[in-house]
């Protein structure tokens, strides 16, 4: 018997308590969260006089019942946006392999799961539940991956097609030999090196010490580095050594290019050459060939620029970008016009100019116009210039043809002109630049009086930039 004023009884139960009226209480204080959802879905059909309170344990009658639970959901107005919702989680899921069920919008238990799994994997409240944010922060993660998937698929072709193109010569097999891991020596004698240092000695130290970097991308990039030095330093044999330590194919070409370019630096321009020749990528090759013509260009005997301009010609033929073609003809234009052959110079930036009338794509429109205009400056022709920089409307293809315009007219002692050109320069780091090359020139003329004036104009630009380094 019950004494008056007591509570009613109740009875225990799996998931709570049964009140007297034999209904499911449960107690929602503790981590409603790991409550299993199906007793929220028999409570619903308890109170609601459903019949069977537990018949949601029923796989079939619970994805109904159980999809738009006000505890599964954040305020979302209408049913069809949770159903979509639902299903645009599902498909983010299922992408990154953490749901396997059907992808039809109805929330369920393997939904939840991969729900929860996904936030304890990066760290947030795992509650299971659905969110127009969780929604969106899938999606885009979903996007993200999707993008990262593309860009390691397009890597691995091009890491493929350079060790291919690499094995099909002769010439550059032999970089592709791997080598086993290599180990710096920690016990090595460095005090003789030191004491009496060398480049020979201080170079095979740093080729010994880019064997402790571990990640191999910053490995790879250290050899780059090495054997450009090397080559400089005409430790040939080394360069070569270090050029096959480099793991990744792509980056091989690359330091095929660099040590050819090092040669020309150096003055070895038949074994610049002879590099050259073994790239096996026709931009790379290009890029090759500039430099050294480009170095020829500086030199007392210049007349072997020609060769190397016609094999440059020869290698634009696999370039397939018409922009990249366009731009090693300007830059074989310039070159030609620093060894003196002007009338050669100028049928190839002809070459240029017909090529940015026919092939070339709007896209690519602006940054032609520069490489043109920037020729037209370098042959000493600043009229052509000024007649394609003015069709010039993006700033920063604008103001390297104008720096350069006024580097030509202080060539030709158009000082008055060349310093309105660099008054136009909207940037005031490289108006600064330009005023100041001005003013150096007009001193060596003896303008001392002009320079005064045009270096405090540099002065005044300088002291309007922002940035205190660029200052």
């Amino acid at each position: 018997m019950l004494k008056t004023g007591m509570a009613a009884p109740v009875r225990p139960f799996r998931y709570g308590y049964l009140n007297r009226n034999r209904l499911p209480i449960v107690s929602m204080r503790r981590q409603p969260h790991r409550r299993p959802l199906f007793v929220y879905a028999a409570l619903v059909g308890a109170l609601c006089g459903g019949g069977n309170a537990l018949a949601a344990n029923d796989p079939a009658q619970f994805s109904s019942r159980a999809t738009f639970l006000p505890e599964a959901f954040e305020i979302i107005d209408s049913i069809p946006t949770k159903k979509a919702i639902v299903l645009k989680i599902q498909e983010a899921l299922q992408k990154i392999g953490l749901y396997k069920g059907a992808v039809d919008g109805q929330y369920g238990p393997a939904t939840r799961d991969a729900i929860r799994s996904y936030q304890k994997l990066h760290g947030m409240k795992i509650d299971g539940r659905i969110t127009e944010k969780l929604a969106n922060l899938l999606d885009t993660g979903s996007k993200v991956d999707s993008l990262l998937q593309r860009i390691d698929r397009t890597r691995s072709d091009n890491i493929r097609t350079a060790r291919e193109a690499l094995l099909s010569r002769p010439e550059t097999k032999h970089l592709l030999n791997r080598q086993k891991t290599e180990r710096a020596n920690p016990l090595r004698d460095t005090n003789e090196c030191f004491r009496k240092p060398s480049a020979a000695c201080l170079l095979r130290e740093a080729a010994e010490s880019a064997k402790a970097i571990y990640k191999k991308e910053m490995r790879d990039w250290a050899l780059g580095e090495l054997l450009v030095t090397q080559t400089k330093a005409g430790l040939k044999d080394e360069a070569v050594v270090t050029t096959r330590r480099i793991q990744d194919p792509r980056l091989i070409m690359v330091a095929l290019k660099n040590i050819a370019e090092a040669h020309a630096t150096a003055h070895r321009i038949d074994e610049a050459l002879e590099t050259a020749e073994t790239i096996p990528d026709f931009l790379l090759k290009a890029e090759a060939y500039v430099a050294i013509a480009q170095a020829q260009s500086k030199q007392e005997d210049s007349g072997h620029v020609f060769t190397t301009i016609a094999r440059l010609h020869k290698t634009l033929k696999g370039v397939r970008d018409p922009l990249k073609q366009l731009f090693f003809l300007t830059r074989a234009s310039a070159a030609l016009a620093e060894s003196g052959y002007h009338r050669k110079a100028r049928t190839y930036l002809q070459e240029a100019e017909k090529l940015f009338q026919a092939d070339l794509p709007e896209e690519s429109r602006e940054a032609a116009r520069r490489y043109i205009a920037i020729a037209f400056a370098d042959i000493d022709q600043p009229q052509q210039a000024l007649t394609m920089i003015k069709n010039i409307r993006d700033r920063s293809e604008r103001t390297p043809a104008l720096v350069r315009m006024a580097a030509a007219q202080t060539r030709l002692g158009e000082t008055v002109n060349a310093v309105s050109t660099a008054t136009d320069i909207s940037t005031l780091r490289y108006r600064a630049v330009a005023l100041s090359q001005i003013a150096e020139d007009q001193a060596k003329r003896n303008d001392v009086t002009q320079a005064r004036r045009t270096i405090h104009m540099a002065a005044d630009a300088a002291e309007d930039i922002k940035l205190p380094f660029a200052r």
